[in-house]
């Protein structure tokens, strides 16, 4: 495609669609080329991929049609990427160097994948430097890790609760047992007499027989000192009394 004020063409690149600009861009010119750019990048989703290797600029409101170029193709979900490498079109951009996406020909652009997706999150990745975060990406990344720390916080301030909790349930338990068993050693203690004397009875079958002979005893002594025959179930340990 060619225009009778400017030389521009554009072509499909894979995925993208490559626009190519050629020749001297004066003041005058700025107007058709916004008209010409803007009919060209009003798909959603797409990459555009802007060619200035064979193009100068002489009037630096070209940067400033180039910005709302970008706005409105990040507007649409799209991606706009700069293509060259001359030294004068670097000198032009330099201001803008970290806002716009530059690189040195379509292969440079076809290696920075996912490099470029970092930038453009304001994520920054040199061998000299090593990984830089925008101010924004670094605000993002300092709430979510802070919201990380009061969550493993709140977590464990919650367990230690917990097992606080249980601890005294533990502890509260603990000494009911020990109470428990010193209330049935003073019980042993107070009913262990009794058992001996056979009063109470006893766990072995064979005392509680043993302690109704003793019974029958005493009052088959009893009958006879009041001059009563004895009863034939007046026995000691089996035998039936004299």
């Amino acid at each position: 495609m060619r225009s009778d004020l400017i030389d521009v063409s554009f072509e499909d690149y894979g995925h993208s669609i490559l626009v190519t600009l050629r020749g001297t861009f004066t003041a005058e010119q700025i107007p058709a080329l916004r008209e010409k750019l803007s009919s060209i990048t009003e798909e959603r989703k797409r990459t555009y991929l802007i060619d200035l290797e064979h193009c100068q600029f002489r009037d630096a409101s070209y940067l400033e049609l180039f910005l709302d170029l970008l706005n409105q193709v990040e507007g649409r979900d799209g991606r706009l990427a700069f293509i060259f490498k001359r030294e004068e079109n670097w000198q032009f951009f330099r201001r803008w160097s970290n806002v716009f996406d530059i690189h040195a020909s379509l292969e440079d652009f076809s290696r920075s994948g996912l490099l470029e997706r970092m930038r453009r999150r304001g994520i920054t990745f040199s061998r000299r430097t090593g990984i830089r975060l925008s101010t924004g990406m670094a605000v993002v990344m300092g709430v979510i890790i802070l919201g990380w720390i009061l969550t493993l916080v709140s977590m464990v301030t919650f367990q230690e609760s917990e097992i606080r909790a249980r601890e005294s349930q533990i502890q509260l338990l603990e000494n009911r047992q020990r109470t428990l068993l010193r209330n049935m050693q003073d019980l042993r203690a107070a009913v262990g007499p009794l058992r001996d004397l056979g009063i109470l009875e006893s766990k072995n079958p064979g005392a509680s027989d043993s302690l109704q002979s003793w019974v029958n005893y005493l009052d088959a002594l009893e009958k006879k000192r009041i001059g009563e025959k004895p009863d034939s179930t007046d026995t000691l340990d089996g035998e039936a009394f004299p």
